[in-house]
């Protein structure tokens, strides 16, 4: 009987220590890898009839390409305030700006990791003949992912779309 107890009262020790063990081990563990960085891959291309002047001629666009919190202000806004007074006009909702120049019949490749905080990218095409131009557009961007977009600058029309 003595040995019987003495080793169930062995058993429940071994027991005990694995458990105890197991937990230190899993205390020590390393604490879950970090959610992968928000990536932006811009696909830039200016058709060979962009930006015609008076007398139809091709011309080269300038992009801005904004990251922002939010997009109502920016939706909003028209080519002039946002081209003169980005920073005031959008406060808090830009967090970074960029910018490049197409030429016509160009393509150009933008990679980069947002700003904390980012959900759109806001893209604008300053087109000679802007009153008759679709010169704005943007693109929600999930968080903790890479989001191709492709940015399209046409003759009068510029578009984004997530590939």
């Amino acid at each position: 009987m003595v040995s019987k107890q003495l080793r169930l009262t062995e058993l429940l020790a071994k027991g005990l220590w694995a458990g105890a063990a197991a937990a230190t081990l899993a205390a020590c563990s390393s604490p879950p890898p970090p959610p992968p960085p928000t990536v932006v891959s811009l696909a830039l291309t200016a058709t060979g009839t962009v930006n015609p002047g008076v007398d139809g001629a091709p011309a080269p666009v300038m992009l801005r390409i904004y990251q922002l919190g939010a997009a109502g202000a920016f939706e909003k806004a028209d080519f002039f305030q946002l081209n003169d007074k980005d920073q005031a006009l959008l406060g808090p909702d830009l967090l970074g700006r960029d910018q490049a120049v197409l030429t016509p019949g160009s393509t150009q490749s933008m990679k980069f990791e947002v700003k904390p905080g980012t959900r759109f990218i806001g893209v604008t095409a300053a087109y000679r003949d802007i009153d008759h131009a679709i010169w704005r557009a943007d693109v929600p961007v999930p968080p903790n992912a890479t989001t191709d977009i492709a940015v399209n600058a046409d003759k009068l029309t510029l578009s984004a779309t997530a590939k």
